[in-house]
């Protein structure tokens, strides 16, 4: 996780979790826990549907603040960015 303190020092760290993200290529998803919300949480069942772009990948997130979810591959991870005042993202690791 990266949660940036407001000077730009933010790194990724690393994160014991056992959340999982599976994107389906019928442009849905199913979680073992809530992607909306900047938690690694497995803390039940959610499901969804992305959209593609030429910008990459979002997921329409709702409640308090409805928001999108921007998701982007590099480097061979899947990183969820969040809306937040400061940089706060999700990094995560393809698994088969």
């Amino acid at each position: 996780m990266l949660a940036d303190p407001g000077d730009g020092s933010g790194e990724f760290m690393p994160v014991t979790s056992s959340k999982i993200i599976e994107f389906l290529a019928d442009g849905s998803f199913t979680s073992n826990g809530n992607i909306c919300v900047f938690s690694t949480l497995n803390d039940g069942d959610s499901e969804g549907s992305y959209l593609t772009s030429d910008e990459g990948y979002s997921v329409e997130c709702e409640g308090p603040f409805v928001s999108p979810l921007n998701l982007q591959l590099k480097d061979g991870f899947l990183i969820l960015t969040f809306l937040c005042i400061e940089p706060c993202q999700q990094k995560y690791k393809r698994i088969q």
